[in-house]
């Protein structure tokens, strides 16, 4: 994704035929909050109704993350003056949160009982959820613009636009949203640790085991799906990079690249490493392929696709966190649970077998953990790289002991700092992928336990 989230050059915006911005230039980057200041007439509310290509520019360009404003328009939220509502109209809190989902919704989508459980944690986040059912028109100035920020929050938007947001109400409302608005930014990073901290609990059994090469044809077998993902979620009329739907895309594609391979193995002569290079390049390069024909054409909102490839905790939304913990933490619980039985099976096949867990269980057990880290954490680190947080985290602590528990439980914590410290770094450098920046930072922490460990002559 590019780093600004807003680009404007030589913009000029006419406002009932009179011009209102005039040869504009400016940038927003990603993950900031900005404000636009002026007096009154000055173009302030022209300019965002521009941004939300409610009004046509006459010269110029615009653009919200490398695209235009009504192609990106689904992932941009708008808080409008209070002036422009009708506060008469008979809806209450709820129904005028719950609005902004209708756009997700559609036509015939039934709302459901989790989209109710979201309009209801929107109302907590903004300390309105003891007002649902009270109607608009009683609430004070500062509760209305809460009620909007809440629209705004429900909708999981990549970029938030209010207009006038402190405008007539209180130091409580004002500090409310200016919580919200910064609380968004943490997401990024606590999904980020959750999922380090699971690459590399997983990834220390997957280093044992020397399966890092199959890890990394998995990661590449996903770009196929992630397009194809894409593509359906755009022609169905969803959100077209909703995350969920992409994944599901991506875990599609790589368990077919993994029935490739063993067919591949199983039904000729060609060797696991020659057919696990094969499922890499080809379906890397038919994603690649797949990817340049989306991008030519136009179809849908396609410029966050790359994030995908090299990770990017920009825009990053809520529905992505919960995603990525939960996921995270089951794959960290199930390798607690089956810790025993994954080292007997890594360090003795037979054994295993002998115990009443056979080998092909066990295999399909971790190639299964390994196809699953892989998938959350292509928002992360990209499919390019996201190997690398299978295999440096359990490297490095590797150096470290000579236990199978301990070098897991190192592991899994190098692999929460690096991504932590890495989504920070790249949170406040927006043009620095998240990705690169985590894998450099563990390269830069192997590297020095190499050095440590020589010099204090380890032998572990």
């Amino acid at each position: 994704m590019s780093a600004d989230a807003i680009s404007a050059t030589e913009l000029s915006v006419d406002y009932d035929g009179v011009t209102a911005i005039q040869d504009v230039d400016f940038t927003v980057r990603a993950e900031k909050l900005t404000a636009i200041v002026g007096p009154n007439g000055a173009g302030k509310s022209t300019l965002i109704k521009a941004l939300l290509g409610l009004i046509p520019n006459r010269n110029g360009t615009i653009s919200c993350f490398g695209t235009s404003p009504k192609q990106y328009r689904k992932n941009i939220s708008y808080v409008p003056q209070r002036a422009q509502i009708d506060w008469e109209f008979p809806a209450n809190v709820f129904d005028v949160v719950a609005m902004g989902l209708y756009g997700e919704l559609g036509l015939l989508r039934r709302f459901s009982s989790a989209h109710k459980d979201r309009v209801q944690s929107a109302l907590t986040d903004v300390d309105m959820a003891d007002f649902a059912a009270r109607q608009i028109s009683q609430l004070s100035g500062g509760q209305q613009q809460r009620v909007f920020l809440a629209r705004s929050i429900v909708q999981d938007a990549e970029l938030i636009l209010l207009d006038e947001p402190f405008g007539g109400i209180d130091s409580k409302s004002e500090a409310v949203i200016v919580d919200i608005l910064r609380r968004q930014k943490q997401l990024a990073l606590v999904g980020a640790l959750l999922f380090g901290f699971s690459s590399g609990h997983v990834g220390a059994f997957v280093y044992l085991r020397k399966a890092s090469l199959l890890s990394d044809s998995l990661a590449h077998a996903t770009l196929p799906g992630l397009v194809i993902g894409f593509l359906v979620s755009t022609f169905l009329g969803m959100e077209e990079k909703n995350s969920l739907v992409l994944l599901l895309g991506a875990g599609v594609s790589a368990l077919f690249g993994v029935v490739v391979i063993q067919w591949i193995t199983a039904r000729t002569k060609l060797g696991f490493d020659t057919a696990i290079a094969a499922v890499l390049s080809v379906f890397f390069g038919f994603g690649i392929v797949l990817l340049t024909g989306v991008q030519s054409v136009s179809v849908g909102q396609q410029a966050g696709l790359e994030d995908y490839i090299l990770g990017s905790v920009s825009g990053m939304l809520l529905q992505d966190v919960v995603v990525i913990g939960l996921v995270s933490i089951m794959c960290s619980a199930a390798v607690v649970v089956y810790r025993r039985l994954l080292t007997a099976f890594i360090f003795d096949p037979v054994l295993s077998e002998m115990a009443g867990y056979a080998q092909h269980r066990m295999s399909f057990l971790l190639s299964l953990l390994t196809l699953v880290i892989t998938i959350i954490g292509l928002k992360i680190v990209g499919l390019i790289l996201v190997v690398a947080m299978l295999t440096i985290p359990a490297a490095t602590a590797r150096l470290w002991t000579t236990g199978v528990w301990s070098m897991s439980l190192l592991s899994a914590l190098f692999g929460s700092v690096a991504a932590g410290i890495g989504v920070i770094i790249s949170a406040l450098l927006p043009s620095l992928p998240s990705g690169a920046v985590i894998v450099v930072l563990m390269f830069i922490a192997l590297g020095l336990s190499i050095v440590v460990t020589h010099l204090r002559g380890s032998n572990v």
